[in-house]
């Protein structure tokens, strides 16, 4: 009797947890328990990164540049102490053996060069960068400069825009001197009056050039790049077979002109554009009584005096012998040797 009256009881417990649970159930279904948010950090700070630059090593040597083609010989000395400013902040100065190295990131430069007080042969400044036989600059003005790899630039540096006129191994009948000049340019202006670079008298009056003394067809070399023009001047019938060269980057305010006269042939014509140390023409002779057996080569410079007139300006290949108030050294490259080998 009492196992019976405790088997409701424990049912009705039974029923009353089974009740609990399933509310709780439902209630956990219906209206779940959020989980809990993440707790958010801080950002990492951005770290900017140093731009990655690379650099060019340019290095070459500067020397002095005697014939005139931008291509260091052994006999054409280094030149140190020159000042290179690669604009617009870095710059260099040449070692005692003339080299220079510096590191460059890629872009244009435009180079500038300071000599100072470095001078060339005889004490001369240098005026000119000589970039090839084609082409040469003033020293003061910009040489541009394109850097995307590392390269070797040598600097070839000049004294003056002309070379000798004639092969290294060109023969002179006239051997006072290693030109062969028998004739000076007459720096005295006035009619019956001589007065030479030497003082020697021995030219024309009123001589307007150098006379080379070589044998007829000596091969004749353009002293300067530039382009043959038509003659500026006054026509001459003892100028034979003359070639007029037009120098645009001559150190004249105008046009700079060489005149090669008196050849027997000319190679050349109006138009042609001439590189340093082309040949030209085959040197002749005058018909007037002049040197050895009236055959030389005679050169005078041509520049723009005013306005459209051409007058002569003196030449001197001795320029050690030049009065200081006739200045040359814009002329030539180099005194009393051979130029262009």
């Amino acid at each position: 009797m009492r196992e019976n009256i405790m088997k409701p009881a424990i049912f009705k417990v039974v029923a009353l947890i089974s009740m609990v649970i399933t509310i709780s159930l439902t209630s956990c279904l219906s209206n779940p328990t959020p989980f809990p948010k993440p707790v958010e950090k801080e950002p990492a700070p951005i770290v900017q990164k140093e731009p990655v630059v690379t650099k060019y090593i340019l290095k070459g040597v500067t020397f002095h540049d005697y014939n005139g083609d931008g291509i260091k010989e052994e006999n054409e000395p280094v030149v140190p102490g020159i000042f290179l400013r690669f604009s617009p902040t870095d710059n260099v100065t040449t070692d005692e053996k003339g080299i220079y190295e510096i590191a460059l990131s890629g872009g244009q430069y435009r180079l500038n060069i300071f000599p100072g007080k470095v001078l060339g042969y005889n004490d001369q400044p240098f005026t000119y960068i000589n970039i090839s036989k084609a082409e040469y600059i003033s020293i003061y003005d910009d040489l541009n400069l394109e850097i995307n790899t590392d390269r070797n630039y040598d600097i070839a540096l000049m004294q003056g825009f002309l070379t000798v006129p004639f092969a290294v191994d060109t023969e002179f009948f006239w051997q006072d001197n290693p030109f062969g000049i028998f004739s000076y340019v007459d720096m005295d202006d006035r009619i019956g009056y001589m007065k030479t670079w030497n003082n020697s008298g021995n030219t024309a009056d009123n001589h307007s050039g150098t006379d080379f003394i070589v044998k007829q067809d000596t091969s004749v070399l353009a002293a300067a790049p530039g382009k043959v023009i038509d003659n500026p001047g006054p026509s001459n019938v003892n100028q034979g077979n003359p070639v007029f060269i037009l120098h645009e980057k001559g150190p004249y305010v105008g046009p700079t002109s060489t005149a090669y006269i008196h050849l027997n042939k000319a190679l050349v014509k109006p138009g042609d554009i001439i590189q340093r140390g082309d040949l030209i023409g085959l040197s002749g002779k005058s018909f007037g009584e002049i040197g050895f057996g009236q055959q030389h080569l005679h050169l005078s410079i041509l520049v723009i005096t005013r306005s459209s007139n051409w007058g002569c300006y003196y030449t001197d290949p001795y320029r050690n012998l030049t009065p200081q108030k006739y200045n040359t050294v814009n002329l030539w490259t180099v005194d009393n040797s051979p130029q262009y080998p």
